[in-house]
């Protein structure tokens, strides 16, 4: 089986978020979150990918693929 070293996923994402710091919870879930993520609309498992949870709790938006700045802005406001 694979190892994943968490500090080694979670260090780019962290940098990430240093130079753009956004006002939302972010969660990863890993390699054991490939049947999360299909449960959550993506069949294929492909990775990276998004979803944006409105404040009930629903899927308000997904994104299979890189962020850009604009799908955040479109997520935020989805979002409410």
């Amino acid at each position: 089986p694979h190892e994943e070293d968490p500090q080694r996923s979670v260090a780019p994402v962290q940098a990430f978020l240093a130079r753009r710091p956004v006002h939302f919870d972010i969660a990863m879930a890993g390699f054991e979150g490939v049947g999360l993520v299909r449960d959550l609309g993506n069949p294929s498992g492909g990775l990276p990918f998004s979803v944006v949870l409105d404040r009930g709790g629903r899927i308000a938006a997904r994104k299979l693929g890189a962020m850009k700045q604009a799908d955040l802005d479109g997520f935020a406001s989805r979002a409410g």
